[in-house]
């Protein structure tokens, strides 16, 4: 490759077999302004050393070091990318011919003008003065150096405002750590999975005698499926046709249409301290402004949510919905009782506000805590239309099936479907032709009593484990269903702090604060008992005692501090 005769040509990575020497300068200034090589004797061209011409191409794969290689300097370290260069240039033709086989990301591709030369080294922050800013930032980066570019100029205010999902956040140490023990993600057991009926039923639905289990499918849902979702709702004692529901991609999509279809930016949406982070994520990546009410011990407290409507109101603020999860709540596992689910409907009814009520642990009530007629929903006894009501098969078949659903008013229920046409025009054929053949076989109701006994004896472990491990240095209300045991400690112990702790001793938790809308910090911790074996329950427990402890001895002289705001 000639670069004096390549002035006003786009620049292609091609083979290098017979490419002269890059002259010094050229490493040496990085950024800057590629030099010709008329020094260099026209027959010397550089042989990459043994490469077969098979293996000659672009790599980004990290190689082990070598005699001779360039490095950075100690005061280059946290500079900019740009601005970093060779500390030496190995010496030698085989050093050279090593640059000629792979990646020199020294080497800018052109811009649209054919030109080859940047003037300055392009900066990190868009638009700054006398760096190029961003007509040098387009379209000029070789691979493997975007991260010289800003992107924070580009992104939408609803972007920048996006939050990560700490239980997913949680959840990925898994990977990371050997031996971690996490209590962190709600996920279901999976030695409970229906494993043989799964497979003959996708033996069955996968016989290639209807392609339309691969194919795209209808927005609102499987059309079997979406008749038989009245049937499921009934027996929780909700009236419904087929007009008031539509499948949904996991509940937590449905709670991104709700947000969609409902949210202003800036509208209130009401929700419980604490609440559940999937719900925090999809209502704040919707621009809604996210206001506390208090709890009591059975729940939302309804003079609380009165004095917050009324005072939001008086503010002059648009209330889209009030948000509640009434089964076991995600984290607490508070039960809403049932007279104050009828309060709560008076309550909407009166001050004119809509509830979005997450229902996906109902079926899982602990037998010597709840019965199944306190777990009625708030829609089942919905005359007017006020509640949205959210489920899943996520809990009681598999998440991997990425199945839910809503029920609403058909009204809304259209506006619901319009909007997920644009998320993912459709929930997975497969995946919903599954779970409806496993409900229409019955292996749902046959096994929902095994899994409230096997989540109600995890819970029995995990609450053991606390007693035998810590004593009164915690406390926690006693779930009556669901997976989650929200764990209080002293009060002088924050666990956003505790965490370092518990992950230095390979045990893992969700901390209180990620489900506060209100900024406080906890002394509070999710502790999910649903995935992990009794075995795993006991050590974990004893790995995170043992945090504590330490934590307690460090904070003895620091005066305790109430975690709830002024």
């Amino acid at each position: 490759m000639d670069h004096r005769r390549a002035r006003g040509r786009v620049a292609r990575r091609v083979d290098h077999a017979g490419e002269r020497c890059v002259p010094v300068a050229a490493d040496h200034h990085g950024p800057r302004r590629v030099g010709d090589r008329r020094r260099l004797p026209r027959s010397r061209a550089v042989r990459p050393c043994g490469v077969p011409r098979s293996r000659r191409r672009l790599s980004r794969r990290a190689r082990a070091r070598r005699r001779g290689d360039a490095g950075v300097g100690a005061r280059m370290v946290g500079r900019g990318a740009d601005r970093v260069r060779a500390a030496r240039r190995p010496r030698g033709l085989p050093a050279a011919a090593r640059r000629a086989a792979a990646a020199r990301p020294g080497l800018r591709v052109s811009r649209p003008d054919g030109s080859w030369r940047v003037s300055h080294p392009v900066s990190r922050t868009r638009g700054a003065p006398g760096r190029g800013g961003r007509s040098v930032a387009r379209g000029l980066f070789a691979p493997g150096t975007s991260g010289m570019m800003d992107y924070n100029g580009y992104f939408s205010r609803a972007a920048a405002g996006m939050q990560e999902s700490a239980i997913r956040k949680m959840g990925a140490l898994g990977g990371r750590i050997p031996d971690l023990i996490s209590f962190a993600p709600g996920f279901p057991a999976a030695e409970m999975f229906a494993w043989d009926e799964f497979r003959d039923v996708a033996q069955t639905v996968l016989d290639g005698s209807d392609a339309a289990v691969l194919q795209y499918g209808p927005t609102r849902g499987y059309r079997p499926l979406v008749e038989a979702l009245p049937q499921i709702l009934g027996t929780r004692g909700i009236r419904a046709i087929p007009d008031d529901v539509i499948v949904t991609t996991g509940s937590q999509q449905a709670l991104d249409l709700t947000a969609r279809v409902f949210i202003d930016p800036g509208a209130v949406v009401l929700v419980e301290l604490p609440t559940y982070t999937g719900a925090i994520t999809a209502f704040r990546n919707a621009q809604a402004a996210l206001v506390g009410v208090r709890q009591d011990d059975a729940g939302v407290d309804l003079e609380d949510l009165d004095r917050v409507t009324l005072r939001e109101r008086a503010a002059g603020r648009r209330i889209a919905f009030l948000y509640v999860v009434p089964n076991f709540q995600n984290p607490t596992g508070l039960l809403i009782g049932l007279e104050k689910r009828r309060r709560l409907l008076e309550w909407a009814a009166r001050r004119d506000v809509l509830i979005v009520e997450d229902d996906p642990y109902g079926a899982l009530h602990f037998d010597d805590a709840a019965t199944a007629a306190e777990t009625r929903p708030i829609k089942a006894d919905d005359r007017d239309g006020r509640v949205v009501y959210l489920s899943s098969f996520s809990k009681t078949v598999a998440p991997g099936f990425r199945v839910a659903w809503i029920a609403a008013p058909a009204a809304i229920v259209v506006k619901l479907e319009v909007a997920k046409q644009a998320a993912d025009l459709c929930t997975g054929a497969l995946d919903q032709r599954i779970v409806y053949e496993v409900w229409k076989q019955g292996v749902i109701d046959a096994r929902l009593p095994r899994l409230r006994a096997h989540y109600q004896e995890k819970r029995g472990v995990m609450e053991r484990a606390l007693r035998r491990e810590l004593g009164d240095r915690v406390t926690w209300p006693a779930p009556k269903g669901g997976f989650f045991l929200w764990a209080a400690f002293p009060e002088r112990v924050n666990t956003d702090v505790l965490l370092a702790r518990a992950i230095a001793n390979r045990v893992v938790y969700v901390a209180g604060s990620a489900f506060y809308v209100d900024g406080r910090t906890s002394h509070q911790a999710r502790l999910a008992f649903s995935a992990s074996s009794a075995e795993r329950i006991d050590e974990g427990i004893r790995r995170l005692a043992a945090a504590v402890r330490a934590e307690l001895a460090v904070t003895a002289s620091v005066p305790s501090a109430s975690s709830q705001p002024a």
